[in-house]
């Protein structure tokens, strides 16, 4: 009945007659009728403190497009009370000069309403407003991880975002954030690189392990990393290059090596590096090996367990010393090489994820 009378000025005055109702349910359908209708907006501007936040959020969304109190709405943005700043945020989200006040409701306390914020502005595309989002994603300032990807979808093809999306890549906590991450930094498929498996010291350790055929090994090389990893101890490389080489190759192939039960049997080598590689100990930065896929998916998809394979290697690894100590990661994510830079590591420090699994060997 009321939408029937809304369509009708003249019935305008017995509608403003209603708000002065106590009926809150009343108040509430009759306030936006009333938008066209200036004679009634002293008393929905009164509205505006009524005790009930259905009648607040409709009496201020009738006034959204009148600018004689868009200033008196837009100070309900930082009204203590949830629902009247919600109410307030509602009323404007459909005014286009309100648009940029939007973003200091992207700090709001409260989810939902940091919600409609980045619902205004997710697609305004002005530089002021990817600063504010950038702003936003910079540590834990966003906890919702629904906002946080849609934040970082709304910076995709922003020049100056993608460090930070690639610290987000890199550090996130939420599986989903990760992959939308990767989606903006590399949208098509990263370029083919040079598999792991097929580089020569891994070829060379994995006939001393009995994996492969293709390399030759000699009897002495078997049982001399066999002998090693029964018992592990300090291995300095220059007082046994080979040894230091094969064992070296060996923690890279436990740190890629996927089968159905975690261990080094009856599976396969993941990852790619970026450039071929002749000898591992001899690489004077860090060695890269990518899988294309994010580590959550890993052991699903792919039997793949980086925290397993990493606990595994570095029992090992950590016994390896070298007066230039190299450093091997493993790096979970579909994106080209050039957003896969690892935090610097310390002499035996480990990386647990949630992109980058590995250690930097201890020094002399």
């Amino acid at each position: 009945m009321l939408d029937v009378l809304a369509e009708d000025p003249e019935a305008y005055p017995i509608l403003h007659g209603h708000l002065a109702s106590d009926d809150r349910h009343l108040l509430a359908a009759v306030a936006p009728l009333l938008a066209n209708h200036p004679p009634a907006y002293d008393r929905l501007v009164e509205l505006f403190d009524h005790s009930d936040d259905s009648v607040r959020r409709e009496a201020m969304k009738a006034l959204g497009r009148s600018e004689h109190v868009r200033s008196r709405i837009l100070g309900a943005f930082d009204d203590p009370d949830r629902w009247t700043r919600e109410a307030a945020a509602e009323a404007l989200r459909a005014v286009p000069e309100a648009r940029h006040h939007f973003r200091r409701l992207l700090a709001d306390k409260d989810k939902s309403i940091r919600r409609i914020a980045v619902d205004v502005l997710e697609n305004d595309g002005d530089p002021e407003t990817r600063r504010a989002f950038r702003d936003r994603l910079v540590g834990e300032k966003e906890p919702d991880e629904e906002l946080r990807k849609r934040l970082l979808d709304a910076l995709r093809g922003d020049p100056e975002s993608r460090d930070l999306l690639r610290e987000r890549l890199h550090h996130d906590t939420a599986h989903w954030v990760r992959i939308h991450c990767a989606g903006s930094l590399s949208p098509e498929p990263p370029a083919l690189a040079h598999p792991f498996q097929e580089q020569a010291p891994i070829q060379r350790a994995l006939a001393c392990m009995g994996l492969s055929a293709l390399h030759p090994s000699t009897a002495g090389e078997k049982e001399a990393l066999q002998s090693f990893l029964h018992a592990p101890a300090r291995l300095e490389r220059d007082a046994n290059p080979d040894l230091f080489e094969l064992v070296l190759a060996w923690a890279c192939i436990r740190l890629t090596f996927a089968s159905p039960d975690g261990e080094l049997r009856e599976g396969r080598i993941f990852g790619e590096v970026e450039a071929p590689i002749e000898r591992l100990s001899e690489n004077d930065r860090t060695l890269v090996i990518r899988v294309a896929m994010d580590h959550a998916d890993l052991p699903r998809e792919r039997n793949l367990r980086p925290n397993h394979n990493l606990i595994e290697t570095w029992r090992i690894a950590k016994h390896l010393v070298t007066n230039t100590p190299t450093s091997l990661v493993l790096a979970c994510a579909d994106v080209d090489f050039e957003h896969l830079v690892p935090p610097p590591l310390d002499p035996g420090q480990v990386l647990w994820g949630p992109t980058f699994f590995g250690f930097r060997l201890s020094g002399v």
